[in-house]
């Protein structure tokens, strides 16, 4: 009997599932699930650099965006 897959798998899993379902729906739009944090965080108002960053900032150990100036 195979053995149960860590957690870490089943979110890497659920983040591929949801990257594939961003990328379908909005493909039509040219807009990406990188695209949409930024509108969706402007959506609420003004954002300042920072604000940006952090709705953009991974949860995994990927490096953090940082925009210039």
């Amino acid at each position: 009997m195979d053995a149960p897959k860590p957690i870490g798998y089943w979110l890497k899993h659920l983040d591929n599932l949801l990257d594939e379902q961003f990328a379908a729906t909005l493909a039509g739009l040219g807009v990406n699930r990188r695209d949409w944090q930024v509108l969706n965080t402007l959506s609420r108002g003004p954002a300042v650099r920072q604000d940006l960053e952090a709705a953009l900032a991974p949860s995994g150990p990927r490096a953090s965006p940082t925009f210039p100036g």
